[in-house]
C-alpha cells in the first residue's frame, strides 16, 4: 500500500493541529490553482509545473487562466516531474510504478520499470535534477511504521542508465540536489528526518549525515498524525523548505539545519514545495487522501510572508561587494554572502551594521588570491619550500584552501572551523569541501589543537569571529592571543615547522607581536597595510634576507602562482 490511500482521519481535527510558536508564520498564503492531489512542483523555464496524481496529468500554472494540461497518461498517478535529457522531462508514475520520459512538447517517450537489480520499481515518488541531464528519484517502499525499511534512491542518467544511490530508507520521500556541493537531501519520512548525502562525481555516497531531525526541533517535535513526516523538499541558496505531510505545515531551515520558520497551510496532506524565480515559496497538497480525485490546491507565500526564513535586517541589496545573496545568523557570527560578477564574498557584520570582508573568491579563478594578507601567509614557502602537511585554523570562504591546492597539489591539508554555518556556506557558495588531500573538521580550534596527535609542517592561524567578550576588537579569539597558546603550537609542529599568523592592527597589536616573538626561536614579521603577517619558526637558525630573496625568485619560477610574487613578498620582511 502507498501513502495516498491508507489514512483516514477527521480533517477538522487535523486542520486545527498546528504547533504554537513564535517561529510559526501566521500570514495566509494566496491560493494559486486547485488541483487533484497536487505533487511535484517544479519551477522551470520561467513557469511552474506540477503533477496531479488524482487526474493522471501534469499541468502548467498560468497566472492569467489558472492552469493548462501539459501531459496525461492513464493509470500513471504522477507525483513528480524533473528536467531530463537535453530538453525534456522525467515523470514519476507513483501509481503506475515506473518513471517515464516526456518531451518538451508533452510527447511520451521511454518508460523505465525495472531497478538495476532486475526487480520492479516499487512506487517512484519524488525527483530532482542532477544538473547534467539526469535525475535522482526516490522509490519509497511500504508506508507503514511496522514495515521494513525498503526505500531507495536511484539515479537515472540521460542515456537511461539507472544506479542505486541509497537504500534501506524508512519510506524515501522528497529529494533535492544541491549541485554546487553535490549534496543530495532525502526525506526519510517515517523516521521523521532529512538526510544529507554527499556524492562524488560518479554518484557514489562518500558521506552521510542527518540534516534535520524533526524530533529535535520544538516546531516539528509534536505531531498528531502517526504517519506524518517530511515530504517534498525545495532548495534555494542558504535555505531548505520541506512540506510536512499529514500536519499541514511547511518548515524552513537555514543552510546549517537550524529551524527558521513554520508556515501553516489549509491542506493537511501538503507534500510539495518549490521556490519561483522571484523568491516566492509555493506549496501544494490535498485536503483528503481517501476520496478520489483527492481535491487539493497550490498556494503561494510571498517572501515578505516568511521574514524569519532569512535574517530580518536592513541589509542593503547592493554594496561595493555586490548583490546580497544570503543574510544569516550563526551561533558565532552574523554572516552575509555577496556576489559581484564572478567575485563572491563572505562578509561578517558588526553590531553597528558595518560589513567586514572575511573572504573573497573569484569563482572563475578561485586559486587567485584577492586580498593582500593571504599572499604573505604563504611566506612560509620562503622558509620551508616543500611542506608536506598543513593545518588551517579558520576556514571562512576557503581562500587559502583554493590557493594551496592549486600551487601545491601534494600538500595534505586539515582545516578546523568552529562555526558549522561557515563550513556549510564555504561548501555551498565557495566550492570548498572535503576530498583527497583535504579534511575539514568542525570544532573549536583551541580544543582541536589540544587533542590532536597530528604534527604539521605549517599551521596557519586565521580565525576571526564577530567581536564579542571572547574576542578582541577585531574579532580575533582571545584564547588564541596569549604566549601560552603560541608556545603550545610548537608541540604540534614537525621539526623545522612553522606557524603563520594573521594579526590585524589594533591598539594592543605590539603586545601580540611581542608574545609571538617570545614564544618562537625565530620570527619573521611582514608589515602590510592594516595588518601584520608573522611567521614563527621553531628553528633557531635565522634565514638571511638575501637567501629569502633568492628563494622567492626560485619559487616564482617553480610554482608560477598567479596573483603572487614570492620575491616581492620577501622584500616586505621587517629587518
Amino acid at each position: 500500500m502507498n501513502k495516498r490511500n491508507t489514512l483516514h482521519f477527521a480533517l477538522g481535527a487535523l486542520a486545527l493541529v498546528f504547533l504554537s510558536s513564535s517561529h510559526t508564520g501566521h500570514a495566509e498564503p494566496s491560493v494559486v490553482v486547485p488541483g487533484a492531489y497536487p505533487e511535484g512542483l517544479l519551477w522551470h523555464g520561467g513557469r511552474m509545473l506540477f503533477a496531479e496524481m488524482g487526474a493522471d496529468r501534469v499541468s502548467i500554472i498560468d497566472e492569467t487562466n489558472g492552469k493548462r494540461e501539459f501531459w496525461r497518461d492513464a493509470g500513471c498517478g504522477p507525483t513528480a516531474i524533473s528536467p531530463f535529457g537535453p530538453s525534456g522531462f522525467l515523470v514519476n508514475c507513483h501509481l503506475g510504478k515506473h518513471v517515464v520520459e516526456v518531451s518538451a512538447t508533452g510527447v511520451t517517450g521511454r518508460r523505465f520499470r525495472t531497478a538495476p537489480s532486475g526487480e520492479p520499481l516499487q512506487d517512484p515518488n519524488a525527483s530532482a535534477s542532477d544538473g547534467q541531464g539526469g535525475v535522482f528519484f526516490s522509490d519509497s517502499g511500504d508506508f507503514s511504521t511496522t514495515a521494513p525499511a525498503k526505500g531507495r534512491v536511484y539515479h537515472l542518467s540521460a542515456s537511461g542508465t539507472m544506479t542505486v544511490v541509497a537504500r534501506d530508507i524508512r519510506y524515501a520521500n522528497g529529494v533535492a540536489f544541491d549541485i554546487a556541493s553535490r549534496t543530495l537531501y532525502v526525506s526519510e519520512h517515517l523516521a521523521r528526518r532529512i538526510l544529507a548525502l554527499r556524492l562524488d562525481t560518479s554518484g557514489r555516497t562518500t558521506a552521510s549525515s542527518v540534516f534535520a531531525d524533526f524530533s529535535q526541533h520544538p516546531a516539528t517535535r509534536a505531531f498528531s498524525n502517526p504517519l506524518a513526516g517530511p515530504d517534498g523538499i525545495a532548495l534555494r541558496p542558504g535555505l531548505l523548505a520541506v512540506a510536512e505531510y499529514g500536519e499541514g505545515r511547511v518548515h524552513v531551515f537555514d543552510g546549517s539545519g537550524k529551524h527558521q520558520n513554520t508556515l501553516a497551510v489549509a491542506m493537511p496532506f501538503v507534500d510539495t514545495v518549490a521556490w519561483d524565480g522571484a523568491g516566492n515559496l509555493y506549496a501544494g497538497g490535498a485536503f483528503s487522501n481517501s476520496t478520489p480525485p483527492y481535491e487539493g490546491q497550490v498556494v503561494r507565500f510571498a517572501s515578505t510572508q516568511w521574514p524569519s526564513a532569512t535574517l530580518a535586517t536592513d541589509a542593503p541589496k547592493e554594496t561595493a561587494a555586490g548583490t546580497l545573496e544570503l543574510d544569516t545568523q550563526s551561533a558565532y557570527s552574523h554572516i552575509r554572502i555577496r556576489k559581484k560578477e564572478t567575485l563572491r564574498s563572505m562578509m561578517f557584520v558588526r553590531d553597528n551594521g558595518a560589513e567586514v570582508f572575511e573572504s573573497q573568491v573569484d569563482l572563475a579563478r578561485p586559486h587567485v588570491l584577492q586580498f593582500e594578507y593571504p599572499r604573505f601567509l604563504a611566506a612560509n614557502y620562503l622558509l620551508r619550500p616543500q611542506p608536506k602537511s598543513a593545518l588551517i585554523v579558520g576556514l571562512g570562504g576557503g581562500m587559502m584552501v583554493h590557493f594551496l591546492r592549486h600551487i601545491d597539489p601534494a600538500l595534505q591539508i586539515d582545516v578546523v572551523e568552529i562555526d558549522p554555518v561557515v563550513v556549510r556556506l564555504a561548501d555551498e557558495y565557495f566550492n570548498v569541501r572535503p576530498g583527497t588531500g583535504l579534511r575539514i573538521i568542525t570544532a573549536d580550534g583551541l580544543k582541536f589543537l589540544a587533542d590532536t596527535r597530528n604534527r604539521y609542517d605549517v599551521i596557519y592561524i586565521d580565525a576571526f569571529l564577530k567581536p564579542s567578550a571572547k574576542t578582541d576588537a577585531t574579532g580575533a579569539p582571545l584564547d588564541q592571543r596569549h604566549r601560552e597558546f603560541y608556545k603550545s603550537l610548537q608541540t604540534k609542529l614537525n621539526p623545522r615547522g612553522l606557524v603563520a599568523f594573521n594579526v590585524n592592527r589594533h591598539a594592543r597589536d605590539a603586545e601580540d607581536l611581542r608574545n609571538i616573538r617570545d614564544a618562537f626561536a625565530q620570527t619573521y614579521v611582514f608589515p602590510i597595510p592594516g595588518e601584520y603577517v608573522v611567521i614563527g619558526s621553531a628553528d633557531a637558525t635565522r634565514v638571511a634576507y638575501a637567501e629569502l630573496e633568492a628563494r622567492g625568485r626560485e619559487l616564482d619560477r617553480r610554482l608560477n602562482a598567479p596573483g603572487i610574487s614570492f620575491h616581492a613578498v620577501s622584500q616586505f620582511l621587517q629587518r
